[in-house]
C-alpha cells in the first residue's frame, strides 16, 4: 500500500463509526452540519452529533420534518 493509500484508509477509519439500530427500518438519512438525522419506518427519527458521536435527540418525523426545512440538510 503507498503512503498515500495509508493515509486516505486512515481518515476514512477515523469518519466511521457506529450508531445504535433501532427496530424500526431505516427509510432516509439527512446530513447537515456536525449532525445526522436518521428517519426510520415507525415514523421516528433520531439526530446524532458526527463530531462528539453524541446522540442529540429522538423525535416524531413531523418535527424532524420542520427541523429538515429551517437547516441546510442534505439526504444522502
Amino acid at each position: 500500500m503507498s503512503r498515500r493509500q495509508r493515509r486516505c484508509a486512515e481518515k476514512l477509519k477515523a469518519s466511521l463509526y457506529l450508531i445504535p439500530a433501532s427496530r424500526a427500518p431505516l427509510r432516509r438519512i439527512f446530513v447537515g452540519g456536525k449532525d445526522i438525522l436518521l428517519a426510520y419506518a415507525n415514523g421516528k427519527a433520531r439526530v446524532w452529533n458526527v463530531e462528539t458521536m453524541e446522540f442529540r435527540r429522538s423525535t416524531g418525523i413531523d418535527a424532524a420534518d420542520e427541523m429538515l426545512q429551517t437547516g441546510k440538510w442534505s439526504e444522502v
